[in-house]
C-alpha cells in the first residue's frame, strides 16, 4: 500500500474537477456554434440525423465516374475448339510453338560448345602464363677468420638458375578469355524469353485440352489430330533437344502423354511407327514403348519381317527393343492365324538365327535369345503343325553346309536342333506318330546320304568335317527318333513268341533302318594301315596341299595328324629341286609357301613332334637346305600372324627341339644367314623386318607378364643384334644395305620402348656393352641411325649414339653426319639430357651438323657462343669422357680465327670475350679440386675426377690464351714480336711449368717443357692454338682415335 500521508489528495481532486468542467465547457460551445450555422438543427435529435448526414455531403466534391476497362491480351493464346477436330489447324499451331522450343535447345547446345571451346582455349592457354627463364646472380660469402689469419675477403658465388617469369600477354589473353565465360555463364543463366515459356504452356494446354475432351468424348476427329500431333513432336525431336534438359524433358512428357492416349495400340500406326524408328534408330527408346504390333494382326509377320531385315551387330540394341514388343503368344491365341502365315514367320525367324550365326557376338546376344524363343513357342504351337517346315529348313541348311557356306549362314541350327530335341522330349510319345517317326529317319537318312556324296571335301573327309559343332544337338534328336522306332517296334511285337521269324524280321528291319541313318557319317578311314604305304615316293602337287590346309580347319583333328604325318615323310628337296634354277616355275613359288605353311602348322602337335624318330622333326632338321628364297613377304607375314595367334611367347624360350627347329626355321625362311646363297632372296629385308619384330612382340608379352628374368630378356636381345650382324643378303649395294641394317636394328631397339622403366635401364646398358665389343666398320652407321629414329626416350638415344661413336673412326666423320638424326620435335629436351649425360661426341657431331646446313658467319657466330655456353655447363664425370672436349675446344678455336679475319671491331670484341670464358672455364677444369660449391670456393671440395694429363692439357690451353689475349681490347694474331705477360699470364705460365715438380705429373715433364716453351715462343700467336692442342694430343692421347681430326 502506498502511504498517503505524503500525498496532497485534495489538490489532486481539485485539479481533476478543474479539467472536467473545462471539457465540458469547450463542448457545449462548439455544438452550439454548429448549430447557429445550420440553422438550428437539432443534433442530439435521432430523426434529423439523415438530413445532418445530407448537409455534410455537400460540402465535398461530387465522386468521380469508375475508371474505363481496358481489354487485356491472355498470356497464352487460348485454345479453339475448332483446333481440337480440325488437323491441319492443329498443326498449324503446334509447328510454331515447336519451332520456337527447338530454337531455344539449338541457342543452348550453341551456348554449351562455346562454353566447351572457351574452357578448352583456357587450359591450353594457362600451361602459357609462366616461363622459366635463365637468371645469374652473385652472393658474396664472408667468413670471419681465424685468430691468428684474416678473412681475405668474401667469396664471390655466381649462381645460374631458371626463375619464374609471368607472360603479360598471356595473362591478358586468360583474363579476356574469362571475361568471355562470365559474360556466356551470365547468358546461359537468364531465364527463357517469355516466347520460350508462352510455347511450351501453349502447346502443354493444348495437350492436356485434347486428351481431356478425348477421353470423355473419343472422337475419331480428335484421335487423328492426337496422332498427328505426336509425329509432329517427333519430327522435333533432335541432338539439341535431347541434349538441353528441359527440352528432352519437355518432348519426352508430350511423346509420352500422346503415345499412350493415341498410338499405343492402335493398328493403323503400327507400321508408321515402325518405320519412324527404324528410320531414326536413337528414337528408339523414346517411341518403342507404344509399338503393339499385336494391335494389327494382319501385318504382325510384315512387321517381324521388317526388323529382322535390319538386324545387324552395330544395331542389335534397336533391334532388341522392337523384338520386346511382339506379343508372340497373344497373336497366336487370340489372332489364331492361318499355317501360311506361321510359316512365312517361321522362315523369317529362321533367316534372323542364320545372321546371328554359331556363337553369336555379345551384342547380338540378346536378340539372338528372343528368336530362340519365337522359334521355340512357333514350333510348340499346334505341334506338329511345323514339323515339316522344321525339317525343310533343316535340310536346307544341310545343302548350305555342303556348298561351304561360311558358319554365319548356319547359326541356328546349334540352337533349333536342341530347342526341337527338347519339343519332342517333353511332349512325350503323342507328338509324333510311328509313321511320322519312320519318314523322318528315311528323310534324314537320304538327305545325309546325298550330303556325304556331294562335295570332294565331304567324301574324303567326312561329314565330321563340317558338322562337328553340331554333333551332339544332331545326336539328341537321332537318339529320340530311334527310341521312338525301338518303342513302336516293341508294342507291335508284343505278341509275338521269342525268336519268331517276324521277331528276326523286326530286327533285320530296326539294324537297316539304324545303320542306313549313320551310314553317312561312319564310313572312315584306317589311318594306322594307311601309313604303311611308300609315301616317300608321292610327288605333292599345289592341289593337294590346298587339300590339306582345307583338312585343317575343318575335319577331325585325327584326319589332321595323319595327313601331316604323310606329307612330312615326302622327299621335299626333291619336290622342291625346280628352285634352284635360274628362272623357277610358279608353281614351285606356291609350292615352298605351302611347305612353310605346313611345317608351321604341324610344329604344334604333340602327337607329330613326341614320337622317336619324328618325320615332323627330321624335315625341321633340313631348314638350312630348303629354297626359302622364293617365299614373299606378304606370304612370310600371314605365316607370322599365325604364329602370334597360336604360339605361346614362351617358344623363343623354351629348349625341346620342336620349339628350337620351328624358331630357326622362321629365321632362315626370313632371310638370316643366307650370305652364301648365290640366289637373290625375295623380300629379305622385310621378312627379316617381321621376324625381328615377332620376336620383340614375344619377349615384351613376357617381360609385361614377368615370365622372364632379366639375364634372359638381355640375352635374348644381343641375340637379336648378333643376328642383324650376320644379315647379309647378296646383289645388296652400301646403301641399300645401310637401309636395311637400318631397319633391322630399328626393330630390335624396339624393346627398349616396350619394356618398363627398370628392364629399359637394364636393357641400355647391355645395349651399350653390345656396342662397345661388337659395333665395328659398316655396322656403325645403320646402328646410329636406328638409334635416332626408333628409341621413343630422348636420355636412351642419347646414352646410345654416344657409346657407338668412338668406334666410327676408320670411317672418319662424314657418313656419321649423315646418319645422325637429331629428333626435331624435342631437339632441345635431346640437347639437354646429351649435357647432363656426357654424350659430348653426339653434341660434337650436331655442331658439325649445324655448321654444315648454313656455312654464313653468322652462324658460325652462333656455332661459337653455344660452344662457350656448353662448355659453362659441364663437367667430365671420368677420365673415359674427358677427351672429348677436345674436340670443343678445337672447333671453338678455328670459328674464333675465322670471326677474327673479318676485322669488325664489334665481332672482334665478342670472339675475345667469348674466348676468355672458354679460358676461364679450362682454368676450372685444371684445378686439383673441385671448385664448385661452397667448400669449392674456399678451396675445400673434393679431389677432381679428371686425370692429370687432361689438367695438363687445359693448364697449357688457358695459359696459351691469357698470353695471346693481353687484355680485352688486345689480342696476338701476329707472329714476331716478344709477348707482353700481363701478371695474369705470368701467373698462369708459373703455375703451368711448377707442375714439374708435382708427382702426378712426374710422367709429363717433356710435355710440360714444351707447352711452356711454345707459349712463351715470340713465332707463336693465336693462330698456333690449335698446334698446341695437336702437340699435346699426339703425346698425351695417342691411343684416342676420334682425335685424329685435331692432330
Amino acid at each position: 500500500d502506498l502511504w498517503m500521508e505524503y500525498v496532497n489528495i485534495e489538490l489532486i481532486h481539485h485539479e481533476f474537477q478543474e479539467a472536467i468542467n473545462l471539457w465540458t465547457r469547450a463542448q457545449l460551445e462548439s455544438h452550439t456554434s454548429a448549430a447557429i450555422s445550420a440553422g438550428q438543427i437539432d443534433f442530439t435529435n435521432p430523426l434529423s440525423a439523415k438530413e445532418r448526414i445530407m448537409n455534410n455531403l455537400k460540402k465535398f466534391d461530387l465522386p468521380k465516374p469508375p475508371l474505363s476497362l481496358q481489354p487485356m491480351k491472355a498470356p497464352v493464346p487460348v485454345i479453339s475448339s475448332a483446333s481440337l477436330i480440325n488437323q491441319k489447324e492443329a498443326i498449324q499451331l503446334t509447328h510454331a510453338d515447336l519451332k520456337v522450343l527447338q530454337g531455344h535447345a539449338k541457342t543452348a547446345a550453341l551456348w554449351e560448345s562455346q562454353h566447351v571451346a572457351l574452357n578448352s582455349e583456357i587450359l591450353d592457354t594457362i600451361p602459357k602464363l609462366y616461363v622459366n627463364r635463365e637468371e645469374q646472380i652473385t652472393l658474396h660469402l664472408e667468413c670471419r677468420g681465424a685468430s691468428s689469419k684474416g678473412c681475405q675477403g668474401a667469396a664471390l658465388v655466381t649462381i645460374q638458375f631458371e626463375g619464374k617469369h609471368k607472360n603479360e600477354a598471356v595473362s591478358q589473353q586468360l583474363h579476356a578469355l574469362r571475361k568471355e565465360v562470365r559474360q556466356l555463364q551470365a547468358e546461359a543463366m537468364k531465364p527463357p524469353s517469355l516466347g520460350v515459356v508462352e510455347a511450351a504452356v501453349h502447346v502443354e494446354n493444348f495437350i492436356t485440352t485434347l486428351i481431356n475432351i478425348y477421353k470423355v468424348q473419343p472422337m475419331p476427329a480428335i484421335k487423328k489430330v492426337g496422332i498427328s500431333l505426336f509425329f509432329i513432336l517427333v519430327e522435333y525431336v533432335c541432338d539439341e533437344t535431347q541434349r538441353n534438359p528441359p527440352t528432352r524433358q519437355f518432348f519426352t512428357s508430350c511423346i509420352e502423354i500422346l503415345g499412350q492416349v493415341f498410338i499405343s495400340g492402335t493398328k493403323s500406326e503400327c507400321k508408321r511407327l515402325l518405320q519412324t524408328i527404324l528410320h531414326n534408330r536413337r528414337l528408339c527408346t523414346l517411341l518403342s514403348p507404344y509399338f503393339t504390333p499385336v494391335a494389327s494382326p494382319d501385318e504382325f509377320v510384315a512387321l517381324y519381317e521388317k526388323v529382322v531385315t535390319f538386324l545387324s551387330e552395330d544395331n542389335s540394341d534397336v533391334v532388341f527393343m522392337l523384338l520386346t514388343k511382339f506379343d508372340l503368344t497373344q497373336w497366336l491365341n487370340v489372332t489364331k492365324p492361318p499355317l501360311s502365315e506361321r510359316t512365312r514367320l517361321l522362315e523369317s525367324i529362321h533367316l534372323a538365327l542364320n545372321a546371328c550365326g554359331l556363337e553369336p557376338e555379345e551384342d547380338i546376344l540378346m536378340p539372338f535369345n528372343i528368336f530362340c524363343n519365337h522359334w521355340t513357342n512357333l514350333l510348340q504351337y499346334q505341334f506338329p503343325d511345323h514339323y515339316s517346315d522344321f525339317l525343310r529348313l533343316f535340310v536346307q541348311t544341310l545343302k548350305a553346309l555342303g556348298c561351304g557356306s561360311p558358319v554365319a549362314e548356319q547359326g541356328s541350327f546349334k540352337k533349333s536342333d536342341c530347342t526341337e530335341s527338347a519339343v519332342l522330349r517333353d511332349a512325350g510319345e503323342i507328338l509324333l506318330s510311328a509313321e511320322q517317326v519312320r519318314e523322318t529317319i528315311e528323310w534324314l537318312s537320304t538327305s545325309f546320304c546325298k550330303l556325304r556324296l556331294a562335295s570332294v571335301d565331304f567324301r574324303t573327309f567326312g561329314l565330321f568335317s563340317k558338322w562337328s559343332p553340331y554333333v551332339p544337338e544332331v545326336n539328341t534328336f537321332l537318339e529320340y527318333l530311334i527310341k521312338r522306332l525301338i518303342e513302336t517296334e516293341v508294342v507291335s511285337l508284343a505278341q509275338e513268341p521269342v525268336g519268331s521269324n517276324g521277331v528276326l524280321a523286326a530286327l533285320q528291319s530296326l539294324y537297316s533302318v539304324i545303320a542306313g541313318l549313320f551310314k553317312p557319317w561312319i564310313l572312315v578311314l584306317d589311318k594306322e594301315e594307311a601309313r604303311r604305304l611308300p609315301w616317300k615316293e608321292m610327288h605333292p602337287d599345289q592341289m593337294l596341299m590346298e587339300e590339306f590346309f582345307k583338312v585343317e580347319r575343318g575335319s577331325p583333328k585325327s584326319c589332321f595328324i595323319f595327313l601331316g604325318y604323310v606329307l612330312c615323310e615326302i622327299n621335299w628337296v626333291s619336290v622342291l629341286s625346280d628352285a634352284w634354277n635360274p628362272n623357277p616355275h610358279p608353281q614351285t613359288h606356291n609350292m615352298i609357301v605351302c611347305l612353310l605353311y605346313m611345317m608351321v602348322l604341324l610344329a604344334k602337335e604333340e602327337q607329330l613332334i613326341g614320337k622317336e624318330e619324328s618325320p615332323l622333326i627330321n624335315l625341321l632338321g633340313q631348314t638350312s637346305s630348303l629354297p626359302w628364297q622364293l617365299v614373299g613377304i606378304s606370304s612370310y607375314q600371314s605365316i607370322i600372324s599365325y604364329c602370334n595367334s597360336h604360339y605361346p611367347p614362351s617358344v623363343i624360350l623354351a629348349k625341346d627341339a620342336a620349339s628350337e627347329l620351328i624358331v630357326k626355321l622362321l629365321k632362315i625362311s626370313a632371310g638370316f644367314g643366307t650370305s652364301s646363297d648365290s640366289h637373290v632372296h625375295l623380300d629379305a629385308t622385310l621378312k627379316c623386318q617381321a621376324y625381328i619384330r615377332q620376336v620383340v612382340q614375344f619377349l615384351s608379352t613376357l617381360e609385361q607378364s614377368g615370365k622372364i628374368t632379366l639375364a634372359v630378356l638381355e640375352q635374348e636381345m644381343s641375340k637379336l643384334l648378333d643376328d642383324v650382324v650376320i644379315f647379309n643378303p647378296p646383289d645388296m649395294d652400301l646403301q641399300t644395305r645401310h637401309l636395311a641394317l637400318s631397319s633391322l636394328f630399328t626393330e630390335t631397339l624396339m624393346m627398349l620402348n616396350n619394356s618398363s622403366v627398370t628392364t629399359a635401364e637394364s636393357l641400355r646398358g647391355s645395349l651399350r656393352k653390345w656396342i662397345d665389343s661388337k659395333v665395328h666398320g659398316l655396322l656403325a652407321m645403320p646402328l646410329l641411325t636406328a638409334a635416332c629414329q626408333s628409341l621413343a626416350s630422348v636420355r636412351h638415344m642419347a646414352e646410345t649414339t654416344e657409346a657407338y661413336l668412338p668406334h666410327h673412326q676408320d670411317l672418319g666423320w662424314g657418313p656419321i653426319l649423315a646418319s645422325l638424326q637429331v629428333p626435331e620435335l624435342t631437339m632441345e629436351e635431346f640437347l639437354q639430357e646429351c649435357l647432363s649425360l656426357g654424350s659430348y661426341l653426339t653434341l660434337y657431331v650436331y655442331l658439325l651438323q649445324c655448321l654444315n646446313t648454313d656455312q654464313t658467319l653468322t652462324n658460325e657466330m652462333k656455332i661459337l657462343i653455344t660452344i662457350s655456353k656448353w662448355l659453362e655447363q659441364v663437367y667430365p664425370s671420368s677420365a673415359k669422357e674427358e677427351a672429348k672436349l677436345f674436340l670443343w675446344w678445337h672447333k671453338a678455336m678455328q670459328l674464333s680465327l675465322i670471326q677474327m679475319e673479318q676485322d669488325d671491331a664489334i665481332v672482334m670484341e665478342s670472339v675475345i670475350r667469348t674466348l676468355l670464358s672458354i679460358q676461364g672455364r679450362q682454368s676450372q677444369l685444371a684445378e686439383e679440386r673441385l671448385t664448385s660449391g661452397i667448400l669449392g670456393a674456399i678451396g675445400l671440395g673434393r679431389r677432381s675426377p679428371l686425370s692429370p694429363r687432361f689438367r695438363l692439357v687445359a693448364r697449357s690451353l688457358s695459359a696459351f690464351l691469357l698470353v695471346q689475349i693481353p687484355a680485352e681490347g688486345q689480342v696476338r694474331l701476329k707472329a714476331g714480336s716478344e709477348p707482353k705477360l700481363t701478371q695474369k699470364a705470368q701467373q698462369a705460365l708459373g703455375v703451368l711449368e711448377s707442375m714439374a715438380s708435382n708427382k702426378q705429373y712426374m710422367d709429363f715433364q717433356d710435355q710440360i717443357a714444351q707447352a711452356s716453351l711454345f707459349i712463351k715462343h715470340p713465332e707463336h700467336c693465336l693462330r698456333d692454338g690449335n698446334n698446341l692442342l695437336a702437340l699435346l694430343v699426339n703425346t698425351l692421347y695417342p691411343e684416342v682415335h676420334y682425335l685424329d681430326c685435331i692432330r
